[in-house]
């Protein structure tokens, strides 16, 4: 019989006689891909998924003592979102790869931090950061049809849910541009003073000559809160750059 492509799901056919068979165990295995947990004992040495568990199950826990870093392996030629949470001891990361590809590591920081990954098939990629007891606020724009974000644009503008704080120097944060700076370049993040008040800046995504990755900084180096209700913007720099294009960016804040 045939299958499904990436997790291998038997179909039915035309001439069978027992569908339903087929199709409950078809829903079962669905269930469980997005549903189950994994727990993979490390052993202190790399580890690598069997097709069945990696089809099977949604969110993937590694556990053991490392006294080096280790690296848990998913199969090639399977397309998925999946989760890990790094559960092991020892200060030596975990990575997260395909067999033959490349993948992304798990700080020992963020140890006990689940991970939204994806799975081309080819490599993993890292999708969204979790945290019991945290948020995050991200976004994306994209310059104008000259490659340039416009002085002073509002890039992001989004109410925050609920009392919050942001790590000194934004601890935890990305960003990215798809086309690198010409110059240093500063976006500003910025917060109302009160509801419908004036913005204030918090801090900056800082991308350097020809770079394509952040760095963060929050006024003073010290931790920031905002309150409920108020504004989270960020903006282009006043002055514009002549190539930095496509900003993809994430901020990590605790609940308080």
């Amino acid at each position: 019989m045939s299958t499904s492509p990436n997790l291998a799901i038997t179909h039915a056919t035309e001439a069978q006689s027992q569908k339903v068979t087929t199709l409950n165990t078809a829903i079962d295995k669905l269930d469980l891909a997005l549903t189950d947990i994994h727990t993979e004992a490390m052993a202190d040495s790399d580890q690598t998924l069997t097709a069945a568990e990696f089809r099977e199950n949604m969110l993937f826990v590694t556990t053991g003592a490392h006294t080096a870093n280790r690296t848990l392996n998913v199969p090639d030629s399977i397309t998925r979102f999946f989760m890990v949470r790094d559960d092991t001891t020892g200060a030596f990361t975990t990575t997260v790869k395909t067999t033959s590809g490349t993948g992304v590591t798990i700080a020992v920081a963020d140890k006990g931090t689940a991970f939204i990954f994806y799975s081309d098939g080819t490599d993993v990629t890292l999708v969204i950061r979790g945290e019991n007891g945290k948020l995050s606020y991200s976004g994306y724009a994209v310059g104008s049809g000259s490659s340039q974000f416009g002085s002073s644009q509002t890039l992001m503008r989004i109410p925050v849910q609920q009392d919050i704080t942001f790590p000194a120097n934004f601890e935890g944060a990305f960003g990215s541009l798809a086309t690198a700076t010409t110059a240093s370049t500063t976006f500003d993040v910025r917060t109302e003073t009160s509801a419908g008040g004036s913005p204030t800046s918090i801090g900056s995504i800082v991308f350097g000559v020809a770079d394509t990755d952040a760095t963060f900084t929050t006024t003073s180096g010290t931790a920031k809160s905002v309150t409920a209700g108020l504004m989270l913007i960020v903006r282009a720099p006043g002055t514009q750059d002549t190539t930095a294009d496509e900003l993809g960016f994430m901020l990590l804040a605790s609940k308080d």
